[in-house]
């Protein structure tokens, strides 16, 4: 997720925002799993894949207003 694959939005940035809001928000148990949580490779795959599909839909969307 660099610049050259989604040069419209910053997903490292989003993804890390993602990961931040997700341990701010969680209550209950889930502070005291916070690290188990943050770290969970489906989670994490989740988060990455929408991302990565939100990243490719802007640029969707950016190039066919700069071509049309």
């Amino acid at each position: 997720m660099n610049k050259e694959a989604h040069p419209n939005l910053h997903a490292v940035g989003l993804t890390t925002d993602i990961l931040e809001s997700i341990s701010r928000r969680l209550r209950g148990g889930g502070t005291e799993k916070r690290g188990e949580i943050l770290s969970d490779e489906d989670i994490k795959r989740e988060i990455v894949g929408f991302v990565v599909a939100v990243s490719t839909r802007i640029d969707e969307i950016v190039g066919n207003q700069t071509r049309g």
